[in-house]
């Protein structure tokens, strides 16, 4: 069976009629097994925890076999349910991952990986955070077991806290917040989660501009080692609380977001944005090793950004684009953004998306990097047709552009470029997923000078490149 766009899965053997998944746990790996699916036809299965998630589309053998591999994140232990969705139906099974380090595996799918789970790794695989800065502990008297909100307590003692501290959150605490903690123009904190939870326990007012951290101006703060938790049910958008988010960076420099896991925002896992000034731009965000699921909004979004890394993270259940960069000012950059080394999941829209709702003048959009990154589901709104990365809605001139080696899926374009200079497409595997949206081609540029576009492997798209 393919496992389109991603990875190559061993191919089951199907008896039965009907859709039938059986789920075992072999080598760390959650390994899931089915039968029973029309020969040629795409089939969804859903890997869930209680912390996290995973999906990925398949497509059947020819003998209505299917197969998919998930990693939950390290040390975890507990019931994984996996789903396979299907026209023909659903099928389901859970297994329980026992604790202690895997067994060597008696079984696994040929391919280079399997497919990783959203959510925290355990905390004893979580080393302690060593910054050489004078600590600061959590004052025992602030509830650590999610019974009352501590907000105000919590912000308190954060700013009791001199710059140039590592502040020490309780080792696998949980701290509800139902506002947002601020850092406001704070310099050289680290902050330390030892694998606490920070969970938002109301929904904000409509309207209200909440994170579980928010950031305003200041510089080299990091924080690391936590799960976030908002109120969403669900990744739907909701107008009303788009503003709602697990991390808000406001005009603030040289920012560490690593080994951090959100879930349930109602507006985007990380906001970045200028200051309230409007001239104060963020600037050296490094995030790496994070997660997110059941985002309502955007998975990390950018209206103006000066400097922004994203990798070796995973992504799942995110309503619109898993990485939005929207300048919505105008002297507003969106300057050397890289995004390499992710796993993206479900979600609605682009994978990753350049675009303005109006047009904005002398920005400087520059130096997008998109590396090594694989898609494992396409968008899932058809009507909205976005392909997978995605320059569809850019409005601003676009210099030094570099798609490589990617792995995509989409029922549109698998790439389209337009309005930029400087640009290189190669290397990147790209798959139709049916039903195909938008005449749909593998590499779509438009208004591109002379753009360098090859070595790029295509299937089920009318044609591999198309130039407009």
């Amino acid at each position: 069976m393919v496992l389109a766009g991603a990875l190559v899965l061993a191919t089951t053997t199907g008896d039965g009629t009907d859709p039938y998944l059986a789920v075992t746990v072999s080598g760390g790996l959650v390994l899931a097994t089915g039968s029973g699916f029309p020969a040629g036809e795409p089939a969804v299965l859903t890997a869930r925890s209680d912390e996290g998630s995973a999906s990925v589309w398949v497509t059947a053998a020819g003998d209505g076999g299917l197969d998919a591999a998930f990693r939950p994140p390290a040390g975890f232990t507990g019931d994984v349910a996996v789903s396979a969705t299907a026209d023909a139906g659903r099928a389901e099974d859970t297994v329980a991952v026992p604790p202690g380090p895997p067994a060597p595996p008696s079984s696994a799918p040929a391919g280079p990986a399997a497919v990783p789970m959203t959510g925290p790794p355990a905390a004893d695989t979580v080393p302690p955070t060593v910054s050489g800065l004078p600590e600061s502990q959590v004052p025992a008297d602030i509830a650590a077991d999610c019974s009352v909100d501590v907000t105000e307590a919590l912000n308190d003692w954060l700013a009791s806290v001199p710059d140039g501290s590592q502040v020490d959150l309780g080792r696998e605490g949980c701290y509800r917040v139902d506002g947002s903690l601020r850092l406001d123009g704070r310099r050289d904190l680290v902050i330390a989660g030892n694998s606490s939870t920070l969970r938002a326990g109301v929904t904000a007012p409509a309207g209200t501009n909440r994170a579980q951290w928010y950031l305003e101006y200041g510089s080299n703060i990091t924080l690391r080692d936590m799960t976030l938790v908002g109120v969403a049910p669900a990744a739907e958008f909701d107008a009303d609380h788009e503003w709602d988010h697990n991390i808000f960076i406001r005009g603030t420099r040289t920012v560490t977001v690593e080994n951090v896991h959100g879930r349930r925002a109602q507006g985007d896992f990380i906001a970045i944005a200028q200051g309230a000034d409007n001239t104060t731009i963020p600037s050296d965000i490094t995030i790496r090793n994070v997660s997110a699921e059941t985002i309502g909004r955007m998975g990390i979004s950018c209206v103006a950004c000066d400097g922004v890394s994203v990798s070796g993270s995973v992504f799942n259940d995110i309503a619109y684009h898993v990485f939005d960069l929207e300048l919505q000012g105008d002297d507003w950059p969106g300057r050397d953004v890289t995004y390499t080394g992710n796993t993206v999941g479900s979600h609605g829209w682009a994978f990753f998306s350049v675009g303005a709702p109006t047009p904005t003048r002398r920005n400087d959009l520059s130096g997008i990097t998109i590396t090594g990154n694989t898609v494992t589901m396409p968008g899932s709104d058809v009507e909205n047709c976005q392909p997978s990365i995605s320059f569809r809605a850019n409005t601003v001139p676009a210099d030094t552009v570099t798609i490589t080696d990617n792995r995509l899926l989409s029922h549109s374009d698998g790439v389209l470029v337009r309005r930029a200079s400087d640009v290189t497409v190669r290397g990147n595997t790209a798959t139709l997923a049916e039903p195909g949206c938008g005449d749909p081609v593998g590499f779509r540029t438009s208004d591109v000078d002379d753009p360098d576009v090859g070595g790029n492997d295509v299937t089920g798209y009318r044609t591999a490149q198309e130039v407009e």
